[in-house]
């Protein structure tokens, strides 16, 4: 393989950074991994270009389990909440009401906390992933951040996700108790329960 002189190109040797070395090249076409992203390797008439490309985050991978405030970073000018173990973003505190079930989902579509919207009610998946099973009054993991009143903490909240087999009815989750069940979304039955605004991955 032949050695070419590329003018700018950042390669890793014993932990160090070297600019305009001697650089044994890859075939054109090809991908390099360095450790500080991926490596392309490009051709245009008789020019060869060397470009580095930063290794995008890693997303949360659901299986870690973060413990107390470190789970939890403030955004949004203090309006929302991070959970770093899920990457979803959180609506920090609720508007304190209960609502149907169509009036949840229009609240969070109609949400903007600090200029952004986006908002949508969080799937049965979503909202139970809140939940700490070993508390209660509310089911919330220790040093969750959120600043409602201890009622509104500890009360039922609607996913937004529908019964398989009673497609009129939605699940929810007790925030008392950790208990998980579904209820009528419609007529004059339907129940009226708090909810509580997502952003993000889906």
């Amino acid at each position: 393989m032949s050695k070419l002189k590329i003018g700018m190109v950042i390669g890793m040797m014993s932990g160090c950074l070297l600019s305009g070395a001697v650089y044994a090249a890859p075939a054109i076409g090809s991908l390099q991994t360095l450790g500080i992203g991926t490596q392309e390797i490009t051709s245009e008439g008789n020019k060869i270009s060397v470009s580095t490309v930063q290794a995008a985050a890693p997303q949360p991978a659901w299986s870690k389990k973060i413990s107390g405030a470190e789970r939890w970073q403030s955004v949004f000018e203090g309006k929302a909440v991070l959970d770093k173990e899920t990457g979803l973003i959180w609506q920090k505190v609720t508007n304190g009401q209960t609502s149907s079930w169509a009036d949840a989902i229009w609240t969070c579509y109609d949400l903007s906390l600090d200029g952004r919207k986006g908002w949508r009610l969080p799937s049965l998946e979503e909202l139970t992933s809140l939940v700490d099973t070993t508390s209660m009054k509310p089911a919330l993991p220790s040093g969750h951040p959120f600043t409602d009143s201890p009622t509104t903490l500890s009360g039922q909240y609607w996913s937004a996700t529908t019964h398989a087999i009673l497609p009129e009815q939605a699940w929810f989750i007790d925030l008392k108790d950790a208990h998980i069940n579904h209820k009528r979304t419609t007529g004059d039955s339907a129940a009226h329960m708090y909810s509580r605004c997502v952003r993000g991955v889906k």
